[in-house]
């Protein structure tokens, strides 16, 4: 199943790109990697089989706020 990033930064910037990586730690590095210098305000990093998906097929791999910073699938995220 695919990986997907989601993102608001300032401007406004709105993107929704498929992650070219093989699994969910890879896929949550490129993310940060991809987004750093973009000002981002939120960030969704996926798997999901398609690019807009529902809370029912996807799984959320990591989430960022500006104020928070990054949280993993580890600390309970589910879709919104």
């Amino acid at each position: 199943m695919p990986y997907f990033l989601d993102y608001e930064a300032e401007g406004p910037v709105i993107g929704h790109v498929q992650i070219p990586r093989e699994n969910s730690e890879e896929a949550a590095l490129y993310a940060q990697g991809a987004l750093r210098g973009l000002r981002c305000l939120t960030a969704t990093v996926r798997r999901s089989e398609t690019m807009r998906s529902t809370p029912d097929d996807c799984q959320v791999i990591a989430q960022y706020t500006r104020s928070e910073g990054w949280k993993t699938e580890n600390s309970k995220i589910t879709c919104e």
